[in-house]
């Protein structure tokens, strides 16, 4: 009985600390990709102004109530463009800010 209750009390652990090592994981990754939309905004004109566009697009449609909503949703917004880059389009894997936004900066 007492090897049964260590078993399931390890294995709850276990199951704790993956969840934890991934929510780490996930947010790493976001602030990384962050970090590379930044710098992908600030080097490329052509970036910036192509999502300046459908930020401000996002920012007239938006349904916000309250600077508070549009504050949560624009975030939010942000991060999935960020995201978007980061990915970049699967026919050109350099267009990725992940790879793009460190090789240009250190070709400066």
């Amino acid at each position: 009985m007492l090897v049964h209750v260590l078993l399931t009390l390890l294995t709850l652990v276990g199951c704790a600390l993956l969840l934890v090592l991934r929510l780490y994981w996930l947010e790493v990754s976001e602030r990384n990709h962050l970090i590379d939309y930044a710098g992908q905004l600030l080097l490329f004109d052509e970036v910036r102004i192509s999502h300046e566009k459908e930020f401000d697009n996002f920012l007239r449609a938006s349904k916000a109530t309250n600077w508070q909503e549009l504050h949560y949703r624009a975030g939010f917004a942000i991060a999935r463009m960020a995201n978007r880059l980061a990915a970049g389009d699967p026919k050109n894997p350099a267009s990725s800010s992940v790879l793009g936004f460190p090789a240009a900066a250190w070709q400066r």
